[in-house]
């Protein structure tokens, strides 16, 4: 190889590598990735563009992504009160699993039935790494009430979600096909409930053989914030927002629960890693200004880094913990 036909060689590998890097530098993960799931009655790109917005103004460079089912902003209304849970979140991973911006790992906050969503998301969809996870007055032990129908959104939807249920949460084809059926919980007929809830007693990991990916994949959190409305009269039992539910007359702390003593879901590490948050939200169900979110969410659980390697995030409890269920 003579000399020029070598520097022509070492200028093409050096412009070669450069393009390649300038590739990586351009698909590598946002510092701050998160991840939005609405409630009941709002969209994608309701409420959920102001949220977004904010979130934007505070940590610089944030990629923020909400949840749409369907391929319109009327469709993804319709999925917060019709459709197969289950089937909604094998979409949601999918579409998540293969957003590059999400690769290294975010953030995510749930509002109301949504944050009940992300949590099932988290257990399912292990492909996801969710480092810190918000839930706003999310129903994660169930509701005993069919829920009531939001101030904003499509009123005849959710006038229809709330006849049928009353109709029978837990018939065949309801508990299919109506989104809120598929959270509800007899408080006082639970054997019933364990046979018929395909979703929340499967989440809840209350049936007989349990499902230990769910606890290593809730224990690998690195902060999971519940929080819980002081007037909530939407979610009852409101204490639902704290994983605690109704047994007859009688309320279930989480802590008194055999969710939480046997740790199917792995909360009692979670917990005592220091990485369980109960918090309040003040007034009635989804409330809550913008400067609020601003001041007891987005700043003190979303402005760091989550792009991150999962060891610089995890503390020794934590990671102790993911490891027990492995």
């Amino acid at each position: 190889m003579t000399l020029s036909t070598h520097t022509r060689a070492l200028r093409a590998a050096t412009l070669f590598l450069g393009a390649l890097a300038c590739v990586r530098a351009d698909t590598k993960p946002p510092a701050v990735a998160v991840v939005l799931w609405h409630g009941m009655g709002d969209t994608c790109c309701g409420g959920m563009l102001d949220v977004k917005a904010r979130i934007e103004t505070n940590v610089k460079g944030a990629y923020v992504h909400s949840v749409q089912l369907g391929s319109t902003v009327a469709e993804d209304e319709r999925a917060g009160f019709f459709g197969f849970v289950d089937a909604q979140l094998e979409a949601v991973c999918s579409t998540l699993s293969a957003d590059e911006n999400l690769a290294g790992g975010f953030h995510a906050v749930g509002f109301s039935q949504g944050g009940l969503l992300l949590r099932g998301l988290v257990q399912r969809c292990p492909s996801l790494r969710v480092h810190t996870l918000v839930t706003m007055g999310s129903p994660h032990g169930g509701v005993t009430e069919v829920p009531g129908c939001p101030a904003s959104g499509d009123k005849a939807l959710c006038t229809q979600m709330r006849r049928l249920l009353d109709a029978g949460a837990y018939s065949k084809w309801i508990r299919g096909a109506v989104v809120q059926a598929q959270y509800f919980r007899d408080a006082y007929n639970l054997h019933t409930y364990l046979q018929n809830s395909q979703f929340l007693a499967d989440i809840n990991n209350e049936r007989d053989a349990k499902n230990m990916t769910y606890a290593k994949q809730i224990s690998s959190l690195k902060k999971l914030v519940l929080f819980r409305f002081s007037n909530d009269t939407t979610v009852v039992p409101r204490d639902s927002a704290w994983f605690s539910f109704q047994d007859g007359d009688n309320l279930m702390p989480l802590r008194s629960t055999a969710l939480y003593q046997m740790d199917w879901l792995g909360l009692y590490h979670l917990d005592r890693a220091g990485s369980v948050i109960m918090d309040e939200a003040p007034g009635v169900h989804m409330q809550f200004t913008l400067d609020w979110f601003e001041a007891k969410v987005i700043i003190p659980w979303l402005a760091t880094p989550s792009a991150m390697d999962d060891a610089l995030l995890l503390g020794p409890a934590q990671t102790q913990a993911a490891t027990a269920y492995a």
